[in-house]
């Protein structure tokens, strides 16, 4: 179960230090309460350039927690993961380096049973309800210039760009599918499985703002694990059953150009490489790898993580990235795999089918 404290959230202050790096950890001894509940964050780890990832020690019946910082540009909750511990993941833009303010958003707990309820519907009566003032618009979300000046940044922005005007110049449906497979399952997790599909339908217009969205996950048999969709800037999890407001954002089907410039200002290993890609087509094939300032434990294998690295594979002619992977880097120069992505589909269409549809049209909007 969860229960949302968004309205009075509780908080504590990190801070990161100057120059944070891949890999660091940091002991914590913060005890928060919020509601009922108690919890007690003892570490914190980068375990990305982006990404932030606390440790938590519950107190009672708790199993995971929902962070939120206006520095932040994403949020995860993590299933316990060492006995009754569990994480929570926040992902950035750019990794702050000075003392922020962290909210505790969200509760996930266990309740057991079993238990009786007893209700008595009430007589129907008129009800007055007040009016809502409406909320201000979201600003819409701003992509920050690029600072590096690398030939290698520029050869992957304007194939990224030559990509992205081929699909988004006019107004119309775009759906896109990837495959996902995960190869280091962290202990405990459940979500994401080790494979599956992500299918989405955009709307965009002839700016190529998205106006409507539907996104489905899918398992190895093609049950629904997942799904969730957008008319503007309200979005609804119908498998979570949460509702949330986004800034408006034009669709761009770029995975590198921002790590890339990030790496590069960071003095990071970048390898260029042409080569040829699984369909045939020529391919450029970049590299991104960083070596931490000391190892990560690496659970359950006698070898410690020595770095980490990400792939991407664009193809030439058209600017498309064709596959993205992520792995880490062990002691004996050998690597491991955590997770690749695989474009599998991406096509323009006049409409998408009437089940979506139906779905979009479903949403009623305040």
């Amino acid at each position: 179960m969860l229960m949302d404290f968004s309205t009075n959230p509780a908080t504590f202050t990190f801070n990161p230090g100057p120059n944070p790096q891949v890999g660091q950890s940091w002991s914590l001894d913060e005890n928060l309460q919020t509601g009922q509940f108690t919890f007690h964050i003892v570490g914190v780890r980068m375990t990305a350039l982006t990404e932030l990832t606390f440790e938590f020690e519950p107190t009672q019946n708790e199993t995971g927690a929902m962070l939120y910082s206006t520095l932040a540009s994403g949020a995860s909750g993590g299933e316990p993961a060492q006995g009754d511990h569990f994480t929570a993941g926040m992902s950035f833009t750019k990794m702050p380096n000075s003392p922020f303010e962290i909210q505790l958003m969200r509760v996930y707990y266990r309740a057991t049973g079993p238990w009786q309820v007893q209700w008595q519907a009430p007589a129907a009566t008129t009800l007055n309800f007040p009016t809502m003032t409406p909320a201000p618009s979201p600003t819409p979300l701003i992509i920050p210039a690029l600072v590096s000046q690398d030939p290698i940044l520029l050869e992957v922005e304007a194939l990224s760009q030559k990509f992205d005007n081929t699909m988004t110049q006019d107004p119309t449906w775009i759906h896109v599918v990837n495959e996902n497979i995960t190869e280091r399952l962290q202990p405990g997790q459940t979500y994401p499985p080790p494979y599956y599909q992500d299918e989405q339908w955009y709307e965009i217009d002839t700016e190529g703002w998205v106006i409507r969205n539907i996104t489905t996950h899918r398992d190895v048999d093609g049950n629904i694990l997942q799904q969730s969709a957008s008319v503007g800037t309200k979005s609804i999890n119908f498998t979570m059953g949460e509702t949330f407001e986004n800034s408006p954002y034009r669709l761009s089907f770029d995975l590198l150009t921002r790590d890339l410039d990030n790496a590069l200002q960071r003095d990071q290993s970048v390898i260029r490489e042409e080569i040829i890609y699984d369909d045939g087509s020529r391919c450029l094939l970049i590299t991104l790898w960083e070596q931490f300032t000391q190892p990560i434990q690496n659970p359950g294998a006698p070898n410690s993580f020595y770095g980490i690295g990400r792939r991407v594979w664009i193809n030439l002619e058209t600017g498309q990235q064709l596959k993205f992977q992520t792995f880490w880097r062990l002691a004996d120069g050998t690597e491991q795999i955590e997770l690749t992505q695989s474009n599998l589909l991406i096509q323009k269409v006049a409409a998408p089918p009437s089940d979506v549809l139906d779905i979009l049209e479903r949403i009623v909007m305040p």
